[in-house]
């Protein structure tokens, strides 16, 4: 569904196999309704020194607009606690940006990657404490 709101053609996660997950250097949080897995938010260093990163947030389409990306992120922001986050996102993907605008994130940068080119737009959220590394 992302690669439909960012009109994108080619879209790298949906190439991703599950050893690709396996291998990723992330820590996975996942929501259940009863037994079914109806969405997961990966965690991991930011490669820019910028506290933790949000590398991944997906949620069942049938479980959109149903409050399980805001429950994810809830636990993300409590696991995290005054730590800084990050986040990264396609411009055009108003539903992720408005949960992260929500979530306290504010835009730090933009820039074009792959074949069409996409804009991805880079969102950090600072420590509740203050400015947070790296300011």
């Amino acid at each position: 569904m992302e690669a439909e709101l960012l009109g994108a053609s080619y879209f790298p996660p949906l190439h991703c196999t599950v050893d690709d997950l396996r291998a990723a250097p992330h820590d996975y949080r996942a929501a259940f309704i009863g037994r079914e897995m109806v969405g997961a938010i990966a965690t991991g260093l930011d490669e820019e020194g910028l506290g933790v990163n949000i590398a991944s947030l997906v949620v069942a389409p049938a479980f959109h607009r149903r409050g399980v990306g805001r429950a994810l992120m809830a636990m993300v922001l409590r696991a995290q606690g005054q730590g800084g986050l990050t986040v990264q996102t396609g411009l055009k993907n108003l539903p992720a940006l408005a949960l992260y605008a929500q979530s306290g994130f504010i835009e730090v940068r933009r820039w074009p990657v792959g074949r069409e080119p996409l804009t991805l737009v880079k969102l950090r959220r600072l420590s509740e404490g203050g400015l947070g590394e790296g300011r």
